[in-house]
């Protein structure tokens, strides 16, 4: 979208005929997606806590500009469509952050096979939030939120791709899916009266 992360970007890396010698080996052969997939929910989690920094920030910016904006001889924040912004932002960024908290600790407390959906929903919950509140803050800049004069752009951009990487959201919500399914067949299958 136009942002290369100067100076280091990113790129792909294409490993063809690679051989690794067994004594460099981590863990088994075969079980290395295994060995990843251990690192991600921790991941996930301090990725969402990067989403929760980046709206802090866009909240910041559209705070500070809507008290010093003046349209009409008004400045922007006695408008009551941008205090309700405001507002809901705020909401938004401490429901994020208050999930977080919660299954980091669920991470900690149970290990991280017990908040596999939990984390799932973090993975989904955070960067949309995100988007949401840095989308606001851009509107009420006006053109100046898709300008390189503020950071708004480019933090849109990031948190939107977050949304695709470490999988795709439509892949967490299934799984979140499945997961309260097997859930709420649990529930009602404890909650059956006993035959008699």
């Amino acid at each position: 979208m136009g942002f290369d992360d100067a100076p280091y970007g990113h790129c792909d890396l294409i490993f063809d005929n690679v051989r690794v010698p067994v004594t460099n080996r981590l863990g088994n052969e075969g079980e290395g997606f295994a060995l990843v997939q251990t690192t991600l929910g921790v991941g996930r989690i301090q990725l969402g806590m990067g989403c929760v920094g980046a709206a802090e920030r866009a909240l910041q910016e559209m705070c500070s500009w809507v008290e010093t904006r003046v349209i009409g001889g008004r400045p922007l924040v006695e408008r009551g469509v941008v205090t309700d912004a405001i507002a809901r932002s705020r909401i938004e960024i401490d429901q994020a952050r208050a999930f977080l908290v919660y299954t980091a600790n669920l991470v900690q407390t149970q290990g991280i096979k017990a908040a596999r959906s939990e984390v799932s929903q973090a993975k989904v919950l955070a960067p949309e939030m995100a988007v949401r509140v840095i989308d606001r803050a851009m509107q009420f800049h006006g053109g100046a939120g898709f300008s390189y004069d503020t950071p708004l752009a480019e933090m849109w951009a990031h948190q939107r791709t977050v949304r695709i990487g470490e999988g795709a959201d439509e892949v967490h919500r299934e799984l979140v899916g499945k997961f309260e399914l097997t859930r709420q067949r649990a529930f009602r299958a404890a909650s059956k009266p006993a035959a008699q």
